[in-house]
């Protein structure tokens, strides 16, 4: 119940009661992965990257066969900066649960991170495959279609997430914002 509560306080941004939520949670029940992997997530966002990222692969650690600690682990890591870290991790992830597609959205987000477009990119289509309205895919691909100039594809594509996920409204707004092409600037198409 306690790490309920603090996964609502985090996402509600009351940080700082998420992290005592977290940290009662874990002097309840010391060897659960699950507060172990809120209260990384939470230390990540109060910039204690490091701590987040110990207490990330000690819940690995703890329950390697669970996919969130993989999976959480995986996207703190890419937070931090560290894709190539992320890769194997990411993998684990998507080998523990091969039928999820936040875990395909993941890899290919690492893979993206480390310049594997091609890879990245049929990640985001398996993802939609499995999950035709995921929004993360979506407007993956539709900042892939926005690379290539392909603009109304790319429209298209940050349309369809904004209306799946209005919480995606942030990251579309920013790859719009990309794609405004600066005076003088010449497509390359």
């Amino acid at each position: 119940l306690l790490s309920e509560l603090a996964r609502a306080q985090h996402a509600s941004g009351d940080i700082d009661a998420a992290a005592q939520s977290a940290r009662d949670a874990l002097a309840l029940t010391p060897t659960d992965a699950y507060p172990m992997r809120i209260y990384a997530s939470i230390l990540v966002d109060l910039d204690c990257r490091e701590e987040g990222l110990s207490w990330a692969r000690w819940a690995v650690d703890t329950d390697p066969f669970d996919h969130s600690t993989h999976y959480e682990y995986a996207r703190l890591l890419v937070m931090a900066g560290e894709a190539a870290a992320a890769l194997p991790v990411a993998i684990e992830a998507l080998r523990l649960v091969p039928a999820d597609a936040d875990a395909h959205v993941l890899l290919g987000v690492v893979l993206g991170k480390l310049g594997r477009s091609a890879e990245s990119t049929a990640e985001f289509e398996e993802a939609l495959r499995l999950e035709p309205e995921h929004a993360q895919a979506l407007a993956s691909i539709a900042a892939y279609e926005a690379n290539g100039w392909n603009l109304r594809g790319a429209f298209e594509g940050f349309n369809a997430a904004a209306r799946l996920d209005p919480h995606i409204g942030d990251e579309v707004a920013v790859a719009a914002e990309e794609l405004v092409v600066a005076p003088g600037a010449v497509d390359p198409a």
